[in-house]
């Protein structure tokens, strides 16, 4: 997937807490997001990115592993639409520990096309138990547990709390949206089909807030329905992910307006708990994986979702809301998601 992309994910944050937890992480990189990659580049102390394009750089990396007087673990991820059936049986005959993450539905909405043999893969991998399969939601891990009664385990996306306890002053490109003194109600992550335009517009056009959004255009979808031109809507483009604390802080409320649809209700939001870390009340549509927490507050509808935003706003501070907050960042965090891991794996 590459490691600087505009979506800071799973992929990265699991590979810094194996750094945390006391391993070496090794990424691989792709040369349209990584184009400083020169073999490798070490980002982080103990986190290196290869080339993983390279298949001379991939071998030797693996020629190296497979040397290693030490546990391996080999992630793949279920979006990966590059590393075919027969490689990962190569991964698994060297004795590592081999991971199958299934973090999404396989679908071209979210990867693009997605060659026939990433499905074969998927069937193959869910069934065969020397892999160990992690989902990410409650309807992905029941697609995994009919296929296997064992080596897996349901694994929720998560965040790391300090990192979202920004204290200091607002960014530049958000200072008009703050000016107008009315309440900024703010999304940020990838912007595509998924999101319903219904609830943005229905905020927008309400004339009571400031609406920021702050992403990577994943389509064109929301500009080409006028979503991104009206009054009121801030577009900010997308940003770094160390940067997003510093707009998080400035939000009123966090919303998740998404669709429901068979992507959605598999997903696990990571900006959900990023929105819990930063202790910003979150108003989201009802997805399976966001019922899960009293944090937040559920809308069935474009009247339901401004009901909520009103009622969020009246729990900024509310000592018992922030509280429940703070404890489901904390029941969520990337240490635990990774230390919960490495444990069922024998690892540590």
């Amino acid at each position: 997937m590459g490691w600087h992309t505009p979506l800071f994910q799973r992929f990265q944050h699991m590979s810094q807490q194996a750094c945390r937890l006391g391993g070496l992480a090794l990424y691989g990189a792709h040369p349209l997001v990584d184009r400083d990659v020169f073999v490798f580049e070490e980002v982080q102390p103990r986190l290196l990115i290869f080339d993983a394009t390279d298949a001379r750089v991939s071998e030797a990396v693996l020629s190296s592993l497979r040397a290693a007087h030490c546990p391996v673990v080999l992630r793949l991820q279920s979006i990966d639409t590059a590393t075919t059936p027969e490689e990962v049986d190569r991964l698994v005959s060297t004795g590592s520990h081999v991971v199958y993450e299934y973090i999404d539905e396989l679908t071209e909405h979210i990867t693009g096309s997605v060659p026939p043999f990433v499905y074969e893969r998927h069937r193959k991998l869910l069934k065969d138990e020397r892999v160990f399969a992690v989902a990410t939601s409650d309807k992905l891990y029941a697609e995994v547990r009919a296929q296997r009664s064992q080596r897996c385990l349901l694994s929720t996306n998560g965040v790391d709390p300090e990192t979202w306890q920004f204290e200091g002053p607002a960014p530049l490109d958000l200072q008009p949206a703050l000016r107008s003194g009315r309440p900024v109600i703010a999304y940020h992550g990838a912007l595509a089909r998924w999101i319903d335009p219904e609830l943005l517009e229905a905020i927008a056009l309400s004339g009571r807030y400031e609406l920021v959004l702050i992403g990577f255009e994943h389509d064109k979808a929301l500009r080409e329905r006028g979503v991104l031109q009206l009054p009121c809507v801030h577009f900010l483009g997308s940003k770094p992910y160390a940067q997003l604390p510093a707009y998080a802080r400035c939000y009123d409320v966090a919303i998740l307006p998404f669709t429901r649809n068979a992507v959605t209700e598999a997903v696990s939001p990571v900006k959900l708990f990023e929105y819990m870390a930063a202790g910003k009340p979150i108003v989201t549509t009802g997805l399976p994986e966001c019922r899960k927490y009293r944090s937040c507050l559920i809308a069935d509808s474009p009247e339901d979702f401004l009901a909520q935003i009103d009622r969020a706003l009246a729990l900024r501070t509310d000592s018992g809301y922030l509280a429940i907050l703070r404890d489901e960042a904390r029941a969520n965090s990337w240490t635990q998601k990774a230390t919960e891991l490495y444990r069922a794996l024998g690892v540590l």
